[in-house]
């Protein structure tokens, strides 16, 4: 298996109204990918498809060799870590940092996971460790704060080892220092699971963690670009992407867009 993900020709319409055409997407195993957008490029739908919450309306989609439609698609979604917003809402509030960790055993929102061999309890710590919060397994998820939260959203969705971890705009509502230091989170765990494919959605390109390094621009549902990060970061593609004219600048290893 060479690839994570790969679309071809996908479309995929809601209630009559087509929301993605013609996606031809191929994702190599290992690759750390970002898709950017405006609200309401397709971004969100396009993430479900990654994650096999939904079926095409027409092309094929196969995620980790496996066509969707033709396959146990409850299996499939078990080799899939999935983070954001939408999930961290679904978890019970009440639980300690190291059950929600737990709950992507069995991909559950409560305390309802089977039960819980040692080499589990380790890998939750192990993980827990990961994202700097081992200090606090004990206390309750409802007592962090949001870029906590996220962080303990990776965590969680890095339990079962999966094959693919998809993050929905992780750093939605962080105050600059939390976002920062989620960023600096998702480079290590990029160069920890090298092997690991990432897929980051977000409409912030500020947000591009260093190791990422590909760039797929969506709008109207269609792809408009797709190329390494140098590539893409342009003042002229990122303008065509948002359909707004930006200047693009270079912070470090970082890149800003700002309006015209």
């Amino acid at each position: 298996m060479s690839s994570s993900l790969d679309f071809e020709d996908v479309s995929l319409s809601i209630g009559g109204a087509p929301i993605l055409r013609d996606i031809t997407i191929r994702v190599e195993v290992g690759s750390k990918v970002v898709i950017v957008g405006a609200n309401g490029a397709g971004k969100s739908t396009l993430f479900e498809l990654f994650a096999a919450r939904r079926r095409p309306s027409s092309g094929k989609v196969a995620i980790l060799g496996e066509t969707v439609g033709s396959t146990d698609m409850r299996r499939l979604r078990r080799k899939i870590g999935v983070c954001g917003s939408s999930t961290l809402e679904k978890i019970d509030p009440n639980l300690n940092l190291e059950e929600v960790v737990l709950t992507g055993v069995d991909q559950v929102f409560s305390n309802w996971f089977s039960e819980v061999t040692e080499a589990q309890s380790l890998r939750a710590f192990e993980l827990l460790t990961l994202v700097g919060l081992e200090d606090r397994r004990g206390e309750r998820f409802s007592n962090l704060s949001m870029g906590q939260r996220q962080q303990i959203g990776i965590a969680r969705a890095l339990m079962a080892d999966p094959l693919v971890l998809l993050l929905d705009e992780p750093f939605a509502g962080l105050d600059l220092p939390s976002r920062e230091r989620l960023i600096g989170r998702l480079d290590r765990i990029a160069a920890d699971y090298p092997n690991l494919t990432i897929v980051l959605v977000t409409h912030h390109i500020e947000e591009i963690p260093d190791s990422f390094d590909r760039v797929i621009g969506i709008n109207r549902g269609r792809v408009v670009a797709d190329g390494a990060k140098a590539e893409v970061l342009t003042s002229h593609v990122i303008s065509k992407i948002f359909e707004t004219e930006v200047d693009v600048f270079q912070v470090g290893k970082r890149s800003v867009a700002i309006a015209k």
